[in-house]
């Protein structure tokens, strides 16, 4: 009877143990089978993302690709950008590769050629560029008498009267002994000149002008090529400053503010008539203007005689150029 308790109890060991090994047996294939599929889909997944790099790349590629071959399209069709890029480079006859120099590269004898040349071709626009970059490069004083002088004429006759007159006052200030110094202050007169206004506009140019051509004459022992012109000016000018104050006269008295004409006249006669003698029957025009105006007969009649006995070629003159009032028979 113990014998057969035992080999129960061994039987029931036993068909435990087997159980035991089954189920970790099968624990293990089921973790095999598991790892298995976990490795199949992390395999795709890298090889999915791999493609989709590869076909990005690819895609950039083919992206750059067209676009180096619509630039070289473009710049086929386009000679300008292609120009840009070896613009200051040329070859010679023999194939050798020359060097273009430009404005900002070109030494002081490279400018002066360029600038000669241009002006040879009437080119005077771009020849003020050269002028105007040798003068900083420029180290002996001669030649840069020269070139402010070739500059000056330069500005002059492209329209530049600002740049011309300085220049030219640059040079008198700078060469005060030179042989073009009197060329020089004359060109900058006529700057000064040219650029005067109406006779009902302001008037300062033409007080600046007047004050340049006394500068001029105060050396005319030494400046006589051309003091004719000079003197020519000056007198202009102060014609048009006597005109600027008649249009001031006449307003007054046209608005019958009688003493500020008064005024205005006195001031007149005592500034011109000393520089300008021609002024003075003019002058007594307006004086009888004025006293008619205040209907003063008796002082108009002195003044008419006056002008009468001292000017009487003026008067007759004067009497000729006023127009004659047409009769009905001139009319057809």
């Amino acid at each position: 009877m113990e014998n057969l308790t035992m080999l129960i109890k061994k039987s029931y060991v036993l068909l435990f143990l087997v159980l035991f090994l089954g189920c970790n047996l099968l624990g293990e294939q089921q973790n095999k089978s598991v790892a298995h599929v976990t490795y199949e889909k992390t395999s795709k997944n890298v090889q999915s993302v791999k493609k989709r790099r590869s076909s990005k790349k690819n895609n950039k590629e083919i992206s750059l690709q067209s676009k180096t071959a619509v630039k070289v399209a473009q710049a086929s069709t386009n000679p300008k950008k292609r120009r840009r890029r070896g613009g200051n480079k040329k070859s010679d006859r023999q194939g050798h590769t020359v060097v273009r120099k430009t404005l900002s590269t070109m030494n002081f004898q490279e400018l002066k050629q360029s600038k000669d040349a241009l002006i040879a071709d009437g080119n005077k626009e771009v020849a003020i560029k050269y002028l105007e970059k040798m003068i900083p490069l420029c180290t002996d004083m001669h030649d840069l008498a020269g070139i402010m002088i070739e500059l000056g004429d330069l500005y002059y006759d492209t329209g530049r009267l600002a740049k011309a007159f300085t220049m030219y006052r640059e040079f008198v200030n700078l060469y005060p002994g030179s042989d073009d110094v009197e060329y020089a202050l004359y060109r900058a007169i006529v700057c000064k000149f040219d650029g005067i206004s109406d006779a009902e506009r302001d008037q300062s140019q033409t007080k600046e002008t007047i004050e340049l051509a006394e500068e001029f004459n105060e050396r005319s022992e030494l400046f006589v090529t051309y003091k004719d012109k000079v003197d020519d000016m000056l007198g202009k000018c102060r014609e048009r400053l006597f005109e600027n104050e008649l249009t001031i006269f006449n307003f007054y008295l046209f608005n019958k503010r009688i003493v500020a004409a008064n005024k205005r006249l006195e001031s007149m006669k005592k500034e011109f008539t000393p520089l300008l003698p021609e002024l003075e029957p003019r002058m007594m025009l307006l004086e009888i203007e004025l006293a008619q105006a205040t209907q003063n007969n008796e002082l108009v009649e002195q003044k008419q005689e006056e002008l009468i006995t001292k000017f009487p070629d003026y008067v007759i003159q004067t009497a000729q150029n006023i127009p004659k009032k047409k009769s009905l028979v001139d009319r057809f």
